[in-house]
Parts: structure tokens; C-alpha cells; sequence
């Protein structure tokens, strides 16, 4: 058994490191000016300069990307893909639950970048959220029929575990309204209108928040 013994060591030493390498492959994190981390499917690359001056240039190389969530929807929502802006597909649990995939390409057009850093800041978490799914760094919300990129991350805190910031992606003006929300309101008005808060008063409720 001796004689295999460094054999073993370098097989288990070489599976974790493949392990590792993946597992930053998959989640890779690019720092922002307030400490706030993003995840994206691409290389990260180095923003830190751009976020004062140009948000929304330092967001374009993450735009052809995919979004996962997992939400709770009730079984009698109907989501339909939008072809036009990008397409969400919905994968139904027996729990329940729902895997819901937006992939788009579309350019991306954002707020105001003092407005999404007091959203990110309202928003703790998220009512069903799941951020072993989360792959990249933004959503798109659409609203009054234009897509708005919100930004999303996490931040480590001080005791090494990661805080999870969601945001609220939303099709109010089509047949079929995909939402996840957070259970976190305050704000919602100045940045998004009145019409928004009943729609968020509404599936708040729905999606278990």
C-alpha cells in the first residue's frame, strides 16, 4: 500500500486542482470602486476606471451572457419568449420553483449610476433566490417597454461569507410577467415610477416574498 501512496497523493492533489480551476472559471469576480464583487461567464476585466466616468461602457463586454435564477411562479403563469430584446426560458420544478434562463444581447442602457448603487444598497436579498445559479453580473429590467440593466454582486462580509444583492427583473407591459423580487421596497418609487409599485405589490406575494 506504500508503494501507491504518492500515486494517490498526486491523483487527489491533480483532482483539486481541477476542481479549483473550474470553479474560478465558472464564477469569476471583478472588483468595483465600493468593494462590491460581480460575477460574469467571461474573462473579468478591469473596470475600476470606467465606473465613475462610463457605467454603461463598462458593462458592454458582459452583454451577450446568460441569467439563472430560481424563483417560485405560480403554476398558472404563462412566460413567453421575448425575441425581440433577448429570450427567457423557464424550466418548472415539482417544487414549486422554477429555473428561469434570460439570455440576451442587446446593448446595454443604464440608470443612473448614483440611482443603482442606492437600488443595490436597498436590496439584501432576495425572497426566492438561489445564488449557486447566478452566473454574471446584471439584469436586464424592462420597463415602459425599454431594458434596463441593474447592476447585481455580492460582497464579502467580515466574517468571510458572501452577501448576496439581487435586483428586480420585470416584463410589465407584456402578456405572461416574469419577475423576481426582493424583499426590500424602499426606493422602488424614484427609481421606476409609480405604475411599478403595484406590480410589485402584486408578485411580491407570488414569488414568496
Amino acid at each position: 500500500m506504500t508503494r501507491y501512496l504518492p500515486v494517490s497523493i498526486a491523483a487527489i492533489l491533480s483532482a483539486v486542482t481541477v476542481v479549483v480551476g473550474v470553479q474560478r472559471w465558472e464564477v469569476p469576480m471583478f472588483p468595483s470602486e465600493d468593494g462590491m464583487h460581480g460575477a460574469a461567464q467571461s474573462e473579468p476585466a478591469d473596470i475600476d476606471s470606467e465606473l465613475d466616468d462610463n457605467l454603461g461602457a463598462a458593462f458592454t463586454s458582459y452583454v451577450s451572457t446568460t441569467l439563472r435564477y430560481r424563483v417560485r411562479i405560480p403554476s398558472s403563469w404563462s412566460i413567453s419568449d421575448n425575441h425581440e430584446q433577448g429570450d427567457i426560458d423557464i424550466l418548472q420544478e415539482p417544487n414549486g420553483l422554477a429555473v428561469i434562463t434570460l439570455s440576451t444581447t442587446e446593448d446595454p442602457h443604464l440608470c443612473d449610476p448614483v440611482a443603482i448603487d442606492r437600488m443595490l444598497n436597498t436590496m439584501e436579498s432576495a425572497a426566492a433566490y438561489d445564488p449557486s445559479l447566478t452566473q454574471v453580473s446584471y439584469a436586464k429590467v424592462p420597463w415602459k417597454g425599454h431594458w434596463t440593466v441593474m447592476g447585481s454582486g455580492r460582497r464579502e462580509r467580515h466574517d468571510g461569507t458572501w452577501l448576496t444583492r439581487s435586483f428586480i427583473v420585470a416584463r410589465p407591459e407584456h402578456e405572461g410577467t416574469l419577475n423576481i423580487t426582493t424583499n426590500i421596497r424602499s426606493d422602488v418609487e424614484t427609481l421606476f415610477g409609480d405604475d411599478v409599485q403595484a406590480i410589485l405589490d402584486s408578485l411580491i406575494v407570488s414569488t414568496g416574498g
